[in-house]
């Protein structure tokens, strides 16, 4: 894949970030690095469609995303990072909605 075709991909996909459904476009060892301290329940590294599908909806669980503007990426061969502002509302107990 080129990097024009990889850059299309990322932003048809970064206009689905908040949302738990991936297109079928989306490969199946895409590899989501959401950095932050151990204790930050969705900080970590999620391997695979199914594990990122299931690291937005458990984090809807945790944030309620106010604003999300995607502000550049970087692209170099098939890697991609997401340059983005987010602001948030964050449960203050960090525990799941209705837990």
């Amino acid at each position: 894949m080129t990097e024009a075709e990889t850059m299309q991909r990322v932003q048809e996909i970064s206009a689905l970030l908040g949302q738990a459904d991936l297109p079928d476009t989306v490969a199946d060892d895409i590899v989501l690095i959401m950095p932050g301290p151990d204790d930050l329940p969705w900080a970590g590294t999620y391997r695979g469609k199914q594990a990122v599908a299931a690291w937005y909806a458990a984090v809807e669980q945790w944030v309620s995303t106010q604003v999300l503007d995607v502000r550049g990426y970087i692209v170099q061969g098939n890697q991609v990072a997401i340059r983005f502002h987010e602001e948030a509302i964050v449960r203050p107990t960090l525990h799941p909605k209705g837990a």
